[in-house]
């Protein structure tokens, strides 16, 4: 999800991805995209999704601090950002 007035991304992994792996490993993000002097600033933090339980219990968000998620987050925006328009 995408909202243009505050710049606030927001987004979700289900449990098997993209991929057809097996996981039960519930994957969100939230970005926020600020101006920095003549560009842009992206603020990011990936959590895990945990709890729940057979019966149904609280569910929980852990912020995921391995360094390699986020490594890998900018250098894919980095990599898209300089890849040439198609327009």
């Amino acid at each position: 999800m995408v909202d243009r007035a505050t710049g606030q991304i927001s987004g979700q992994r289900g449990p098997t991805g993209d991929k057809g792996t097996s996981t039960d490993k519930e994957l969100k993000f939230y970005a926020l995209v600020m101006p920095h002097e003549r560009g842009s600033q992206l603020s990011l933090r990936i959590v895990q999704i945990v709890g729940g339980g057979p019966l149904g219990g609280a569910k929980a968000e852990l912020i995921l601090s391995e360094p390699q998620l986020y490594q890998y987050a900018f250098v894919t925006i980095a990599n898209r950002a300089n890849q040439p328009s198609k327009r």
